[in-house]
């Protein structure tokens, strides 16, 4: 598992390959964990101005990327996220606590309990832009849940092949 607890920028290369939706290009630098406990990349309390950018994170028993809380300016972008937390209801990409500015672009997400998750608190100017969340083996797409929300833009995704929840 990988920890940040400062502003950084964690960006992987990637490879050209033509999609429609999500990853373009697909990034090759793989975060596999191997079926371990625990979240694949944890972003700690209030770290602000983190970026998560050309990863293929997978196999982990937690979220694959998880902000634990009130994570401020977060980009998560052209990531491949998947076989993520399959028995406990979280899943590929989690920004837990009252956040602004969270940008969560170009991704594609399957394989997990929950595709993208905003949870709990106050959230604001959210930006969810063509993203690819399917299953199967992912009931949820995309979910902005308990809390209050405002400049939510949830724009140009496509969430397919789902067990209970879309949008």
């Amino acid at each position: 598992p990988i920890v940040l607890n400062k502003p950084v920028k964690l960006v992987g290369s990637v490879a050209f390959v033509p999609a429609s939706v999500g990853p373009d290009p697909m990034p090759t630098t793989i975060i596999d964990g191997g079926g371990a406990a625990g979240h694949g990349i944890t972003i700690i309390n209030n770290t602000h101005d983190v970026t998560v950018e050309n990863l293929e994170v997978r196999n982990f028993g937690g979220n694959c990327i998880h902000a634990a809380g009130g994570n401020n300016r977060l980009m998560v972008s052209n990531n491949y996220v998947h076989h993520c937390n399959l028995s406990s209801g979280q899943g590929g990409i989690y920004a837990n606590g009252s956040v602004v500015g969270v940008t969560i672009q170009n991704n594609r997400v399957h394989n997990a309990d929950r595709g993208i998750i905003l949870w709990n608190g106050v959230k604001a100017d959210i930006t969810i832009h063509n993203n690819h969340v399917h299953g199967p083996g992912t009931p949820s797409g995309i979910l902005l849940n308990d809390g209050t929300s405002t400049g939510v833009h949830i724009t140009d995704n496509l969430v397919e092949n789902t067990e209970d929840t879309g949008i």
